[in-house]
């Protein structure tokens, strides 16, 4: 667990906050691309795994996210040396990836589509809160500053 008064702790926190904000980005850039396959893909298409219109974008998007599910996987083995904030973000994270993935799966049916247009919606939500989470979070102080709203010993 990160000590405020080890140098490298304050380092490490640094690198959880970059690695989740660029997380959350990319889950943002993957969430545009969604909506240009929502505009580029016809919804009453039958079911196939590529459609035949807006392939591009609709395969851009499913690349994207499944890259952003296989770091958020990655994350997992290293979570015993991220802080508590981080690994709540990371974990919350991996879940909405997972519950967009599952939408997006479902998207490739046509009797299911609509419900995983909405799953994809609510794991987006998820994930964007959990990766930006540590954006807002405050860092450590520097060894012997008392943090914000406390009295120095």
């Amino acid at each position: 667990m990160p000590d405020a008064a080890d140098p490298k702790a304050t380092t490490l926190a640094g690198r959880e906050r970059v690695l989740a904000i660029a997380m959350g980005v990319a889950v943002a850039i993957d969430a545009v691309l969604g909506i240009g396959a929502i505009i580029a893909v016809p919804y009453h298409r039958h079911t196939a795994l590529v459609p035949s219109k807006g392939s591009a974008v609709y395969g851009a998007h499913a690349l994207l996210g499944a890259l952003l599910a296989i770091v958020a996987l990655a994350i997992i083995p290293r979570w015993s040396q991220i802080s508590r904030t981080a690994r709540v973000s990371a974990l919350t994270g991996c879940i909405g990836l997972a519950v967009a993935g599952l939408g997006g799966i479902l998207t490739v049916f046509h009797p299911t589509r609509l419900f995983g247009m909405v799953l994809m919606l609510l794991g987006w939500v998820a994930a964007e809160t959990g990766y930006f989470v540590p954006a807002f979070d405050e860092p450590p102080p520097p060894p012997g500053v008392a943090p914000s709203g406390m009295r120095p010993r």
